[in-house]
């Protein structure tokens, strides 16, 4: 399996990632969106015999404090092919895109989903740091990652305004 940044050519083929893996347009539409108002972002995809199998999206997202914001990452959406689930293609794409985090200077990633997944990649509780979601999710479902010492609120996590229509 090979994972790499995203290039122009493999586009279409992660609109139909997402398309297939969710089985509805929200999460392509998220993706076109934050390519078109141009978010700072990272798009990786995980490729088998030159077809893309997966695709991982981190785009930049702010923890907002009284009196700053900070920039973070923000995971998602994350899409395997039905085809290639249970192989370790997400995990994958998610470790690699970690570090590729790390590496660009965020002290954080954020993510909304399943805490018995996300957990294994060093993800918790956000509310554990007094840091909460602007968007209306269960607590437990909103979390957070840090690139070494946890940073603390009160704060107000914003996800770009694309999130919202998902």
């Amino acid at each position: 399996m090979d994972l790499r940044r995203e290039e122009l050519a493999d586009y279409a083929a992660i609109l139909a990632v997402h398309r297939q893996a969710f089985e509805r347009e929200g999460e392509a539409l998220l993706v076109d969106r934050l390519a078109r108002d141009q978010v700072d972002r990272m798009s990786l995809v995980a490729a088998i015999d030159s077809s893309i199998v997966g695709h991982v999206l981190f785009s930049e997202a702010q923890l907002i404090f009284d009196s700053q914001s900070i920039s973070v990452g923000a995971l998602g959406p994350i899409g395997v092919l039905h085809t290639h689930r249970r192989r370790g293609v997400a995990a994958a794409l998610i470790r690699h895109g970690l570090g590729l985090c790390w590496q660009r200077g965020w002290p954080a990633v954020i993510v909304l989903g399943d805490p018995a997944y996300y957990g294994r990649f060093g993800f918790k509780r956000a509310d554990a740091w007094a840091i909460r979601c602007e968007l209306d999710v269960p607590p437990e479902a909103f979390m957070i990652a840090f690139a070494g010492e946890p940073i603390h609120g009160p704060a107000i996590a914003r996800y770009h305004r694309a999130f919202a229509s998902v």
